[in-house]
């Protein structure tokens, strides 16, 4: 358990140090000056008093005034010291605790982007990062400043350890009984807390999660078309007054065992209150030494209990920083079997599926089964099929966002798998079924496809005007220079047509070798579908396209079709050979022509 603590508090003040080396020896030289300049304090104060004594008897007044001046002067440049440094130490920490929180949220970002997408759409991934999203920011500070806490107390308690015993062994012994109790009661709640947390993680996400859909744009309309608001109240609050009556018990049982450690405190501090005033009174201390003895005493029993809430702190937050390390020690599940080499450029050959079966994370069904499939380069290929039949996961396979159970996919006859990220991603441009709307000027959205390469307006304008939004965009208050969406001031919202053809001019932005869209006219009118592949078919001359599309106005111009049945492909051919096979196709086929 204590090599495991000592590990969590080097890991702890690495993260610390790595994100602000200076302001933390800065902290440390003050946290010694803090421990020591409260003890010469003491003293001081001791011999003022005793210089008061003594100059109320003595002969020479002026000369022991002078004396007790010299001694206030000096005592109170000391105290001045003192306040400086506690107040320039708060400032020091103040700049210390933003550097490391920026810090943390670099190491959290970094972590999250470099994730597999496996993980986040895993329950058991969401409760791990929920966890450490809570401590990221704070737990390593907490520690670090509690270790400098620990021994700023501990010089201090020695210090006046010392002084106490020169007066009598037993009252440092007291000194340090009468704090135990508190200590192991902190040590015993901090676990059941820590444990507490971990047990009720799923239900802390689903409340956030309830209180997402009260006050989130996304929920809004159908939380009052529906009238779902009322139903929605009641279920937070159900929720949050079970976690938090949780909560509230421990929180009582702490304050009870909190309350009988707080009597022991109070029998010894004023127990030897009586002791010190006792031998004051037999003539055994001088007024002086009787002051600086109460001092001591209980600046003693307030350090020494600091030192053990420090202790019993880096306890705690040693439990608590496992959640952290536990998000940070995550590792990509894609691992290349030999060196990675760049993506072929030019592709030569295509895209293919071998034997490719695929299941998702806590499921046993596959949703594909032993698929063979080949995109030819420069030719644009479409799939269809009903939904749930696996479309949407081929692409997320070609795009290396799952590996395969079993099988691999190929490029050119190289597996993703020991294909460069970086180069991988450069050639692959895809407009997903549930593409992201970023709130942010109508510019940015498209060069979004590239940010490798400076921002081109000119490259950006032939964007837009491939996927037909120019003339939309033109006519915003600012131009390109419009920030989209509802979030802040001065924005304009699109349509949902509008924003897909933002998300297909990002897409067409990137000059890549493949080009992949899921769905991409579902918001379109027929028109706009028209015009928009009229385009289409000049922008991948000569590039890999895969098109996923339950539209067959859509799917009839692609130079080949993939129809999947039930995880896997039932037939393949150009449009007009699948209508001659009168098969699931051309049934198809035939359903939505009878629509117009």
């Amino acid at each position: 358990m204590l090599k495991q603590n000592f590990k969590y508090i080097q890991s702890a003040f690495k993260l610390v140090w790595n994100s602000a080396s200076k302001w933390t020896i800065v902290y440390a030289i003050l946290t010694l000056l803090q421990s020591i300049l409260p003890i010469v304090f003491i003293y001081l104060m001791k011999i003022i008093i005793d210089n008061v004594t003594l100059a109320i008897a003595a002969i020479d007044k002026q000369e022991a005034i002078n004396k007790l001046i010299f001694i206030i002067i000096l005592t109170g440049m000391v105290y001045f010291i003192n306040a400086i440094v506690n107040s320039y130490s708060t400032l020091v920490r103040e700049y210390q605790n933003k550097q490391v929180n920026a810090y943390m949220n670099k190491l959290i970002h970094n972590k999250s982007v470099e994730l597999d997408l496996s993980y986040f759409e895993n329950p058991k991934y969401q409760d791990i990062f929920h966890r450490a999203s809570q401590e990221a920011t704070y737990r390593p500070i907490k520690i670090v400043n509690g270790l400098f806490q620990l021994l700023q107390n501990s010089i201090s308690i020695i210090l006046l350890t010392i002084l106490l015993l020169t007066l009598h062994w037993a009252v440092a012994f007291v000194l340090i009984l009468a704090s135990l109790p508190e200590y192991f009661v902190r040590i015993k709640y901090a676990k059941k807390n820590f444990v507490l947390q971990q047990e009720q993680t799923q239900d802390e996400r689903r409340l956030f999660y309830y209180h997402r859909i009260l006050t989130g744009e996304p929920f809004a309309k159908e939380i009052r078309i529906y009238a779902l608001g009322q139903l929605f109240i009641e279920k937070f609050q159900l929720l949050n007054d079970y976690l938090r009556n949780k909560k509230i018990n421990i929180s009582k049982n702490k304050a009870i065992a909190e309350i009988i450690a707080q009597i022991i405190i109070v029998i010894s501090v004023f127990s030897t209150f009586g002791f010190i005033a006792l031998q004051t009174i037999e003539g055994v201390l001088t007024i002086g030494a009787m002051v600086m003895y109460f001092m001591a005493f209980q600046k003693g029993m307030s350090y020494l209990k600091d030192m053990l809430n420090s202790i019993s702190n880096l306890y705690e937050d040693n439990l608590f920083i496992t959640n952290l390390n536990e998000y940070l020690m995550l590792q990509s599940q894609t691992k290349p079997t030999i060196d990675v080499i760049n993506f072929p450029k030019p592709l030569k050959k295509g895209i293919m599926l071998e034997n490719v079966c695929f299941k998702y994370p806590n499921t046993n069904r596959n949703v594909l089964n032993r698929v063979n499939l080949f995109i030819p380069k420069g030719k644009t290929v479409a799939i269809v099929g009903e939904n749930g039949a696996g479309k949407t996961t081929i692409v997320k396979l070609i795009c290396g966002l799952y590996q395969p159970t079993s099988g691999q996919v190929l490029f050119d006859d190289i597996s993703t798998n020991n294909i460069d990220k970086e180069t991988f991603s450069a050639n692959m441009s895809v407009v997903f079924q549930d593409y992201v709307l970023f709130n942010m000027t109508a510019k940015e959205n498209i060069w979004f496809g590239d940010i490798k390469s400076p921002m081109d307006d000119y490259k950006i304008k032939i964007a837009a005007q491939n996927s037909n939004i120019d003339s939309i965009i033109a006519n915003l208050p600012n131009g390109y220079n419009t920030t989209l969406g509802k979030l802040f001031d001065n924005s304009e919202e699109l349509s949902i047509g509008e924003w897909q053809k933002i998300v297909l001019a990002k897409a067409f932005y990137r000059n890549s070798q493949i080009i992949i869209l899921d769905e991409p006219t579902s918001s379109l009118d027929a028109k706009t579908e028209n015009e928009l592949f009229h385009n289409f078919k000049k922008i991948v001359k000569d590039k890999t396209a895969l098109i996923i599309s339950h539209r067959f106005s859509t799917v009839k111009m692609a130079d080949f079709i993939i129809v999947l049945d039930k995880d896997a492909i039932v037939e393949q051919g150009t449009h007009e050979e699948l209508i001659n096979k009168s098969g699931i196709y051309a049934r198809f086929f035939e359903m939505q022509s009878e629509k117009y």
